[in-house]
């Protein structure tokens, strides 16, 4: 089945949809003050949107280089970088830091940056087509409403790695 015969499933394509709000953002060069909540929602996002990721880039690396390949051929908006799968590491790095990330341990050391972002959105562009998340939330969505600098929920989910 090709891809322009493939429906993008729904949960992610509004992961895909926030995630790429949240890199606009960033291009925008923000100050300090916002960058650091943008660093801090991303973080969050990326938690409470874990299994969704995971599913994601389960279905991607499952599917093998020369499908992502066909793929890329025929969806022109998708990025030629993630049909290898070595490219997971890169787009995936941010996934694993963001606990850390939220904790505020590493607040000043890492910040979420546009292109982290980016490089995690080649593989979620991918993996529209070809996961099923139907079976997951989508949590915190539209993140656009969190844009301006509501940090209860932030909070929360701080409280509760921090608990942990």
């Amino acid at each position: 089945m090709s891809s322009s015969e493939r429906s993008i499933d729904r949960n992610l394509g509004l992961v895909v949809d926030d995630v790429r709000a949240l890199r606009r953002e960033l291009q925008r060069g923000p100050d300090e003050a916002t960058a650091a909540h943008l660093t801090q929602l991303a973080a969050g996002y990326l938690i409470v949107n874990r299994p969704v990721l995971d599913l994601a880039f389960e279905a991607w690396r499952e599917t093998s280089e020369e499908e992502l390949k066909q793929m890329c051929a025929e969806v022109r908006a998708l990025d030629e970088s993630a049909t290898e799968h070595d490219f997971e590491s890169t787009a995936w790095h941010l996934v694993p830091l963001a606990p850390k990330i939220l904790r505020g341990a590493s607040v000043n050391l890492i910040r979420v940056d546009e292109d982290d972002l980016r490089m995690l959105l080649r593989v979620l562009e991918y993996a529209q087509y070809l996961a099923d998340c139907s079976g997951e939330t989508v949590n915190w969505h539209p993140v656009r409403e969190l844009l301006a600098g509501e940090t209860d929920r932030i909070d929360k989910l701080r409280a509760g790695l921090l608990a942990e």
